[in-house]
């Protein structure tokens, strides 16, 4: 095995299977159709084992019809290239390692040589006489070659065959077996010396006669010896079958070792990027801008160029005659005349500014000096006419851009509508609410809105409303929207009401137990669930069961009147009843004139109850049966006072009580029933005493209410009040005025929109109104140095004509040029917006890129961020000219880029340019370092001009008396291996001194010898290798050993030139 360095590893054949136990050796001369193998198989037969022998006979080259495509890694050169290298061998690459040898019908000789039963050929199209078709019998195609001469010899066949293995290392104890299978391939070279600037045709085809016969369906006779060529080298008309083929051709004979040769360092001269203006008649309207031709510097320029200055005289009297000219269409609308047409003020938007000042300090500083400069506004106007001559494209991407903004905006100006229509609604309604009506109103919404944390509630996070009314003695549903709407209707119709007291006429449950008259209870139902039926749908009386708890004694209520919720909150209705007694005082729905609910007095006395529960009756006269228990007790005679406040006295009965429901009295006309929880006063008029029984009378309910009431009720009787959540009153004052900060038009539905849509990464828009419509401001990230070129390179490098041809040099980037030039495009930009109805207030910078960006790298070696190597800031944030550099972080000053003339780039451009840090080597002269660095960015100007930027001055480059400088570094790209000689020098028959080093002229006499040469002769005269001298890392090789051997010698390695900084740099004096 040769193994040329440790990432490659050689092998001359590789064998798999039965092959390897072939017999014959290849060159032996004993005739055999097909390869045949000898195995032993034991055979047991009654106890008595014995090897019995078999003979196999394998498939050769006569059995193979076809190949398949699938089994080819890769070709070179590539098929259509139109540029090859001819110094190099064309090649086809196998994903098996031994397919190349699999069908041979022999083993390998002792110098390790083994012939492969198809080859690479490399033929003219003027070598080929006659082309066939594939055959519907399964005939491959075939062509007809004119001689043997255009196909290579197959007595050396095996040595452009080889096996390839990555990394293989059997040092460390690895094996062939051990190889994994993606490690291993293997290798057709065609040792064809290929000529400049000709087509040709690759094919692979069959190198023994019974498989070409095979290819072409045609008997073959077993007379046939397999390894019998398929031609001989004085043949003529030679057809052969075909198992792949593919067309290149090859470019002009120069490599990139022979081209990176010529390349010579060279420092720029001082006019390189400098042309002159002439500005002596710029206007009519103007005088001279200078007498003589002002300089105008490229993008790139010499680190050694001089600009001269532009005389103040000549400037003093130019500039204030440019700005009145260009100041005359702000002067028409100011003074109201038609407007005026007059030449551009460039990025009068992006500055806000509609006017010149000639004044030296006028701000913005780069607004005045580029528009007073006749050639910064020139380099403007290059960036318009670009926009110009490009504006159907940009426009495209521009729309492109803003696909969803136009939507977005008609969303937001709805918004706007909906936002102002609705600050009507909440400034003239929803603050005028009070407290209590205001949290009922809202509380559909009461669980989308936090409140701040409140002292005495421990939670790990802001509350919703929702939840911090649900932790105080307010209770669920006391808010819902059937309380509302039943305490309006009763409230309605009491204002309706005359306010005329009335004599009580006592009926119902009363008059029956006075009469002795048997009659139904009413059932109430449990507490906290809302009841079924019409007596739920009439006032709504589940919403808030539970007791009152009156003033006490002595304190009769003098305050205005307080609402249900604050009622709740405060605890003086209760949500759990108490515990229910034998006996309790009945408190029956009694009619009255209210629009509104007010505190109880108590009666002279005072209450000797804990509490009192309130309850109303169904509709009256509904005939509806209920029973229920009746508590003992009495109700109480004598008179009754009627009007506000009016008291009712009661007589103690030993404990709080769940009432019966269902006392049905007989109201006056005009009389509204009393509401839970919604007791003024008390009707004037007198009630006869009544005696209460204290049986429990019950009669049969014949519908669902009562039945499930008496259930519930029973269960509520029978159990005392189970604990319940530890409760705190909430400030609803606070939570009032929270909920209308919260719910105000100009959070409520900017927030909801400004949820919904979201701008991309490209738009920046901080606008003062948040709904206000989105002005758009696409960007372009193309590098637009490119379109520059179109109008000429002098306006990038003037003067790159004259730098002489493999030339490399050092020139520096302009910034002021950079700066003026997107601004112009911007500007020029912001205009096609306008006028195409872009969604835009011509503000934006829509190009921030000049230089191409695309392959940066940092010293690490893995991809720049593209923001961090803008050329520019936005526009509005600049500062003076040329010192609005959007690189991160800013590039220093007399930061340089390399400049290559030459065809190396031309026809390698995938050349890897690097800057190495100098080191000092052992034998006191500088080296290459490790410190590395990579492109900032590229460019080229057609047809043989590249540009890299670094990050590196030139005082870094050149280095002084405390740093080496830097090498630029110009290397070969290391693609997938490949396989030549160098190029032709003219060292016709030269003794080689290096295997790496020998070219295709040391194959021959002399250039008519060498033009003469079709296939490589591995046993000729030519190349003397009697001076080579194999170097420590070399394996011990000699030319056409064998195939591995072979393929050392031809692996081209990649080249690579470094020159140093201070050869392309003029020492500053």
């Amino acid at each position: 095995m040769t193994q040329p360095a440790a990432g490659y590893g050689f092998l001359p054949w590789v064998r798999a299977g039965l092959a390897g136990s072939i017999a014959r050796v290849d060159g032996d001369p004993a005739a055999a159709p097909r390869a045949a193998v000898t195995v032993s198989v034991t055979v047991d037969a009654g106890g008595d084992p014995r090897p019995v022998p078999v003979t196999l006979t394998l498939s050769g080259p006569g059995e193979i019809a076809a190949l398949d495509p699938r089994a080819i890694l890769r070709v070179a050169p590539r098929p259509g290239e139109v540029d090859a290298e001819p110094n190099e061998l064309p090649l086809v690459e196998f994903a098996d390692p031994d397919l190349p040898w699999r069908y041979t019908p022999a083993v390998a000789d002792s110098a390790g040589r083994l012939r492969p039963w198809l080859v690479l050929a490399v033929v003219t199209a003027d070598e080929i006489t006659a082309e066939e078709h594939a055959g519907a019998d399964g005939r491959l195609p075939a062509v007809t070659i004119a001689s043997a001469d255009a196909l290579p010899r197959l007595d050396q066949s095996w040595a452009w065959a080889h096996a390839h293995i990555d990394g293989f290392s059997p040092a460390a104890g690895e094996t062939l077996a051990s190889v994994a299978a993606h490690r291993q391939r293997s290798r057709l070279l065609a040792g064809r010396h290929l000529l400049p600037k000709t087509a040709y045709t690759a094919m692979l085809v069959p190198a023994f006669e019974r498989g070409r016969l095979a290819g072409l369906r045609e008997p073959i006779a077993d007379t046939v010896d397999g390894l019998a060529a398929a031609w001989a080298p004085d043949d003529l008309g030679i057809r052969l079958p075909v198992y792949y083929r593919w067309s290149f051709q090859t470019g002009v004979q120069a490599d990139f070792e022979q081209l990176a040769r010529r390349l010579t360092a060279r420092p720029a001269g001082p006019r390189i990027g400098l042309t002159p203006l002439d500005v002596s008649t710029p206007d009519p309207a103007l005088p001279p801008a200078a007498s003589t031709p002002l300089v105008l510097t490229g993008a790139l320029v010499s680190p050694t160029a001089t600009v001269g200055a532009w005389a103040d005289t000549e400037r003093e009297a130019f500039v204030p005659a440019l700005a009145a000219m260009l100041n005359q269409p702000a002067d028409a609308i100011s003074a109201g005349a038609d407007p005026i047409v007059a030449p551009p003020l460039w990025g009068r938007w992006q500055a806000a500014a509609d006017r010149l000042d000639p004044a030296p300090a006028a701000t913005p500083a780069w607004f005045h000096e580029l528009n007073a400069d006749p050639r910064l506004r020139t380099i403007a106007g290059l960036g318009a006419e670009v926009v110009r001559r490009h504006d159907q494209e940009l426009m495209a991407e521009a729309w492109r851009q803003v696909d969803g903004v136009i939507a977005a905006n008609e969303t937001l100006r709805r918004a706007q509508l909906a936002r102002e229509a609705a600050r009507k609604l909440y400034d003239n309604h929803l603050t005028a609410l009070g407290t209590e009506t205001l949290l009922t109103v809202t509380a559909p919404v009461h669980s989308q809105i936090l409140l701040p944390a409140s002292p005495g509630v421990a939670a790990a996070a802001p509350l919703t409303t929702a939840r911090r009314l649900g932790l105080s003695p307010i209770p669920d549903g006391a808010m819902d929207g059937r309380i509302r709407r039943a305490q309006r209707t009763v409230a309605t119709a009491a204002r309706r009401a005359a306010r005329v007291a009335a004599p009580i006429r006592p009926g119902g449950r009363a008059a029956a137990i006075a009469t002795g008259t048997p009659m139904a209870g009413g059932g109430g139902p449990a507490v906290g669930r809302v009841p079924v039926g019409r007596l739920g749908r009439f006032i709504g009386v589940a919403a808030v069961p539970g007791a009152l708890r009156p003033p006490r004694a002595g304190e009769p209520s003098a305050t205005a009147p307080a609402g249900l919720l604050a009622r709740l909150n405060n605890g003086e209705l209760r949500t759990r009843p108490v515990p229910l007694r034998p006996d309790g005082m009945v408190v029956t729905a009694l009619p009255f004139r209210a629009p509104s609910l007010t505190t109880f007095a108590p009666p002279p006395g005072g209450f000797a109850l804990p509490g009192m529960l309130l309850r109303s009756a169904p509709p009256p006269g509904d005939g509806q049966p209920h029973g229920g228990p009746a508590g003992g007790g009495a109700l109480p005679g004598g008179p009754v006072g009627g009007g506000h406040g009016a008291v009712r006295p009661a007589r103690p009965a030993g404990g709080p009580w769940l009432p019966p429901v269902g006392t049905d009295p007989v109201p006056a006309v005009g009389w509204v029933p009393g509401v839970a929880g919604h007791v003024l006063g008390v009707p004037g008029g007198s009630v006869t005493p009544v005696p209460v029984s204290t049986d429990s009378q019950v009669v049969l309910h014949t519908g669902a209410l009562f039945g499930q009431a008496a259930i519930e009720l029973a269960a509520v009787a029978g159990t005392a009040a189970a604990p319940g959540p530890v409760l705190s009153p909430v400030n609803l004052t606070s939570v009032a005025a929270t909920l209308t900060e919260q719910l105000h038009p100009e959070r409520t539905i900017t927030d909801s929109i400004r949820g919904r849509l979201q701008l991309a990464p490209w738009i920046t828009w901080a606008a003062s109104d948040p709904l206000e419509q989105v002005m758009a401001a696409p960007e372009f990230d193309a590098p637009m140095y490119a379109p520059l070129r179109e109008l000429g390179h002098d306006w990038l490098l003037p003067g790159a004509g004259g730098i002489p041809a493999d030339t490399v040099t050092v020139v520096c980037p302009n910034q002021r040029f950079i700066e003026a030039y997107l601004l112009g495009l911007s500007h020029e930009m912001g205009r096609e917006l306008l006028f195409h109805e872009y969604p835009t207030d011509q503000r934006g910078t829509y190009f921030r890129q000049f230089w191409d960006t695309s392959g940066a790298l940092t010293p690490a070696g893995i991809a720049a961020d593209p923001e961090s190597l803008v050329d520019i800031t936005p526009i509005p944030l600049w500062q003076r000219l040329g010192a609005n550099t959007g690189r991160v972080p800013p590039p220093a000053e007399g930061e340089l880029v390399l400049l290559v003339k030459g065809e190396l780039l031309s026809r390698f451009p995938d050349t890897i340019v690097s800057a190495v840090a100098a080191v000092q080597g052992t034998d006191g002269r500088r080296t290459l370092g490790t410190d590395t660095r990579y492109p900032v960015f590229t460019g080229r100007l057609e047809p043989d001009i590249a540009f890299f930027g670094f990050d590196l001055t030139t005082t870094m480059a050149r280095g002084d008396g405390t740093q080496l400088g830097w090498f630029f570094v110009l290397a070969e790209h290391p693609t997938a291996p490949r396989f030549g000689l160098d190029a032709d020098d003219g060292a016709y028959g030269a003794r080689a001194t290096a295997w790496a080093d020998v070219s295709w002229a040391q194959l021959a006499e002399d250039a008519d010898a060498l033009a003469a040469l079709r296939y490589v002769d591995v046993t000729a005269a030519l190349p003397d290798a009697a001076g080579i001298v194999p170097g420590s890392a070399d394996p011990p090789i000699t030319w056409g050993a064998n195939g591995s051997d072979q393929a050392w010698i031809m692996l081209r390695r990649p080249f690579r030139v470094a020159i140093h900084g201070a050869d392309l740099i003029v020492e500053e004096p």
